[in-house]
């Protein structure tokens, strides 16, 4: 009776490691997956902003700006039509 108790024993807490063991693996490839869909949604992220950054930069060219802004009737100030301000303290409230 004491060999079996001491089998049952011993075969459960085989069985356990092993259940953890193989928990524990799957967490691992869970969280590998997790990282690499990470890794590719900010390399998707990083190549919307560069693309980002060149739309900016296209659509604030003077090239395209002077004209557009010409045909609104726009033009560069002269210096009787620039007023200076004041700048705010705001360092009290």
């Amino acid at each position: 009776m004491r060999f079996f108790f001491l089998a049952l024993v011993t075969i459960s807490a085989f069985v356990a490691t092993a259940v953890n063991v193989i928990h524990e693996r799957n967490r691992g490839v869970t969280l590998g997956f997790k990282i690499d869909a990470a890794g590719k949604k900010i390399q998707k992220l990083e190549e919307e902003l560069h693309q980002l950054r060149i739309d900016r930069a296209a659509l604030l060219d003077p090239r395209r700006l002077s004209p557009l802004a010409q045909s609104h009737g726009l033009h560069v100030a002269t210096p009787d039509e620039i007023v200076p301000m004041l700048a705010e303290d705001r360092s009290e409230p």
